[in-house]
């Protein structure tokens, strides 16, 4: 199944409710890890000079075909981040630096196994640049190159904080083939179908956070 480019779909009206409710709701429930995350971060750079930086960290990515600025607990230390944005290659995404251990912040190190460090996008779902399940979005220059292949599985419905690719993490399967599967259900199913479907994904992928394998 081919993704033709620039078609978004319509937003689905039952779905940007859904993500409204609940990105409130996780907003508050997660209030007293925010606290703790915030208060856990301020002993780590008092103990540690070399983690210090700005709390959040934040890059440009796609989602339904435009361009937005997604939301990140920083986890890698910052004069590496400085230094791959002002390298000749720049910076994407500092998904490669948080591979190596040796690159995270003490606090760093637990937020990405436990994939604490996407908190903050609750509030780009509250604002409508992205939704709680979906394909999650990627650099500008990978969805060009996706798009070259034939597909646009990051610009024709909203990306989210969670997929199918994510819930299905270590079982080594296509992850093109698992955005298209969610794209097809998007824009195929009920709006009671939609929550349904989306409510799984939400569950195993709690689950897939619990277990704490990081990216």
């Amino acid at each position: 199944m081919l993704i033709p480019a620039d078609t978004p779909y319509p937003i689905r009206t039952s779905k940007r409710v859904m993500d409204i409710i609940f990105s409130l709701t996780f907003l508050v429930v997660s209030s007293p890890i925010w606290m703790l995350l915030l208060v856990v971060t301020a002993i780590d750079f008092l103990l540690r000079p070399a983690d210090r930086g700005p709390l959040f960290y934040h890059e440009p990515r796609i989602s339904r075909g435009r361009l937005f600025t997604i939301l990140k607990f920083r986890t890698v230390k910052q004069p590496l981040i400085k230094a791959r944005r002002e390298s000749p290659e720049g910076l994407k995404t500092v998904k490669l630096l948080e591979r190596d251990n040796q690159n995270l912040t003490w606090t760093g190190r637990w937020l990405r196994d436990f994939y604490l460090d996407e908190l903050p996008q609750l509030l780009n779902i509250l604002r409508g640049d992205m939704s709680f399940i979906g394909p999650r979005p990627w650099p500008e220059e990978d969805w060009h190159a996706q798009r070259r292949q034939g597909y646009n599985t990051k610009g024709v419905i909203p990306c989210g904080l969670t997929g199918l690719v994510q819930c299905c993490k270590g079982k080594n399967l296509d992850s093109t083939k698992l955005d298209l599967e969610y794209i097809e259900a998007y824009r195929t199913k009920s709006p009671l179908g939609l929550l349904l479907f989306d409510l799984s994904i939400l569950y195993r992928s709690v689950r897939t956070m619990l277990e704490g394998k990081g990216i």
